[in-house]
């Protein structure tokens, strides 16, 4: 269990290391798994298979970094993966104090807006852990969890953006991207 607490904190450093770059221009690549931007409409979906061997919907804004992580144009919002060997442990023992002790060691404001660690996604257990924080360089964001196991692995989905930014592609479509996910 401390293992998957370890490894999420540190994904979510990741996240928060990615946005704070938004205004610097940091460098994007694409590959041919990356969704492809849609000029002058909406973005829609577009199906992504991660190194890590999850496959989800992701919005079409966004591109594949050299760290495997996706962000949008804007890097105002991103989304990384993980895998991390499952250690007997159900996906139900993750509790909400042990997700809030790890992450208020690293940010301020750390508040839980839900938590369920009861969930099925496509047929596996999930836990969907939804929390607000303000990143050390000030910025407050939602970062929404999706675990899922296949009782060998525990495959994380993270998804972060901007506490008040519900108009960005990804916040507006979180709840299809995570009911899409899928496993190897």
């Amino acid at each position: 269990m401390k293992k998957i607490l370890s490894l999420t904190i540190t994904f979510a450093l990741l996240l928060v290391m990615v946005i704070g770059a938004a205004g610097c221009g940091g460098e994007t690549s694409t590959t041919s798994t990356a969704p492809s931007a849609t000029p002058s409409t909406e973005p829609s979906l577009a199906d992504v298979t991660t190194d890590q061997g999850i496959s989800l919907k992701l919005p079409s804004d966004m591109t594949l970094l050299e760290n495997g992580a996706y962000a949008s144009t804007d890097k105002t919002e991103v989304c990384t993966f993980s895998v991390s060997p499952a250690d007997g442990s159900p996906i139900s023992s993750v509790t909400e104090e042990s997700i809030l002790e790890g992450y208020k060691s690293k940010y301020e404001n750390v508040a839980m807006k839900s938590f369920k660690n009861d969930s099925q996604i496509n047929g596996k257990d999930a836990a969907i852990i939804q929390l607000t924080m303000t990143t050390p360089a000030g910025k407050d964001v939602t970062m929404t969890q999706a675990m899922v196991t296949d009782n060998t692995n525990y495959y994380i989905v993270s998804f972060m953006y901007p506490t008040g930014g519900t108009d960005g592609a990804l916040a507006k479509n979180l709840q299809a991207c995570i009911d899409s996910i899928t496993i190897k």
